[in-house]
């Protein structure tokens, strides 16, 4: 391999990874902006004074007798949900298109004169 298809491939490669850093750095700005709106305040308050209220309605003296029953079905619950979460995983990866469909183009493929 000469010099100049070494120097093509390293041109090749840095605008290669180029592209997948301002992919990464696109992703990781949606992830903190996702984060940011599920975690906020509004939505901790609210779903906090909603569950003091359904305690408060339900009262310690109040549950039936088979709510320990229920309290242990309630146990495998995220065994369960973590069970399907690689699953779903996989459904948003099949549903989402390719977005690099090209094969990379090759040293040979590069005209000569081309730095």
């Amino acid at each position: 391999m000469s010099h100049l298809e070494r120097r093509q491939r390293v041109l090749q490669a840095k605008a290669q990874l180029a592209s997948q850093l301002e992919h990464t750095c696109r992703q990781a700005d949606s992830l903190q902006n996702t984060i940011g709106q599920s975690l906020s305040p509004a939505r901790v308050i609210t779903a906090g004074a909603a569950t003091g209220f359904l305690a408060g309605l339900l009262g310690p003296g109040r549950l039936p007798r088979n709510a320990l029953l229920h309290a242990k079905a309630l146990g495998a619950l995220p065994a369960l949900v973590s069970s399907l979460l690689p699953v779903w995983e996989q459904l948003q990866a099949f549903r989402q298109p390719a977005t690099n469909t090209a094969p990379a183009a090759q040293a040979d493929d590069i005209p000569p004169g081309v730095p």
